[in-house]
């Protein structure tokens, strides 16, 4: 017990680590209740329980304990109160990678392979290779954090009541994706991570002032987000392709829906009639001028 408790602090504190937790955020108390679940001692079914905790954690902004009770009450309530959109998406993420975890199949058969795509007809790789953020690891639950905190706030704050157009941003960063994704140098075979990056520069520009903290030590503002969580990938080794490409996506869509009508421009991106039965939505009112 002494050496899982030694691993869960450890597990706690790289993860805390690594994610930008908005000024004021309390940190996890995770007390050792897991006595009969000896197989915990196992990194990756240890990460997946504290991705539970700390989801739960950047929704309710309280302290929390770790026992039988959170998979009972706390998980089902923060579950069932996401929106639709972060929800679904943050799912198929964690479907995916749990299917890759038990081997149910091969990650290269889901992968952006043009080659596939257009001389064996393989068009489910045009779809399937934005819900792979990579194995059961760390990076893999600081993803789907993201997901979980900067996706849902963006569709609870400026997408507020606007499901759709929340669903076709994420609709037209992944169509950007794929086209950026045919020029060699920044072709890569899962564009999930890219994703993650178009969001959290979204929100970035959405809430430019906001604090955020790192480390609990280093204070930046909001705008400032995405190209922290970018040096945290080159201290940590990763590769930094994804995110540069994602934030071009998100960069591309916050101008054509912002700045480019701002500016007097006119507004081109309307979001499709044709979004809107996939939420199960009532196509809006026409306009006659």
């Amino acid at each position: 017990m002494e050496a899982l408790r030694e691993g869960m602090t450890h597990l706690r504190h790289e993860i805390c680590s690594l994610v930008c937790f908005p000024e004021g955020m309390q940190q996890i108390d995770v007390p050792v209740a897991i006595n009969r679940t000896p197989n915990l001692m196992n990194k990756t079914r240890t990460g997946m329980v504290l991705c539970s905790a700390i989801l739960n954690q950047l929704q309710s902004n309280l302290r929390i304990t770790f026992n039988d009770n959170l998979t009972k009450t706390l998980v089902p309530k923060y579950y069932s109160s996401l929106p639709p959109v972060s929800k679904a998406y943050g799912v198929a993420c964690l479907m995916t990678s749990a299917a890759y975890y038990l081997q149910l199949y091969d990650p290269w058969n889901i992968a952006l392979d043009y080659a596939s795509v257009f001389k064996r007809l393989q068009v489910w790789r045009l779809i399937t290779n934005f819900f792979f953020l990579g194995p059961f690891s760390f990076p893999f639950a600081i993803r789907l954090i993201m997901i979980a905190k900067y996706g849902v706030s963006l569709e609870r704050g400026p997408f507020d009541k606007r499901t759709a157009d929340y669903l076709w941003m994420l609709i037209f960063g992944a169509l950007s994706l794929l086209v950026i994704g045919a020029i060699p140098f920044c072709w890569n075979p899962f564009m999930g991570v890219s994703v993650v990056y178009m969001i959290i520069y979204v929100w970035g520009r959405e809430f430019p002032n906001a604090r955020i903290t790192i480390y609990g030590v280093v204070y930046l503002k909001g705008f400032y987000l995405p190209w922290a969580v970018l040096g945290l990938d080159l201290i940590f080794g990763h590769a930094l392709k994804p995110g540069l490409v994602g934030m071009v996506a998100g960069h591309l869509y916050y101008f054509l829906t912002v700045l480019h009508p701002l500016s007097g421009g006119k507004f081109i991106l309307k979001t499709p009639l044709w979004v809107y039965p996939f939420l199960f939505i009532t196509l809006p009112s026409p306009q006659y001028v």
